[in-house]
């Protein structure tokens, strides 16, 4: 199997992954200190970060299964 395949969405799910996780962090951050954040995406944003992250990383998976099921039956 190359390593090729799925790297696209595993780089889209790790991107959108650090971006929830940047934004936790301000926002503890920014709450710890009493001041409101400069960069807030609010409970919905969050969400939808975070399920695009889970989205990106299960299509990567189901295209490296699917590729490994299709070599395997070469």
């Amino acid at each position: 199997m190359t390593n090729k395949v799925g790297n696209i969405w595993l780089i889209a799910s790790g991107f959108l992954f650090a971006l929830y996780c940047v934004n936790v962090t301000f926002g503890k951050l920014a709450s710890g200190s009493g001041e409101a954040p400069f960069f807030s995406l609010g409970d919905v944003g969050e969400f939808m970060v975070l399920f695009a992250a889970v989205l990106c990383f299960v299509v990567t998976m189901l295209e490296r299964e699917a590729y490994s099921q299709a070599d395997t039956q070469d």
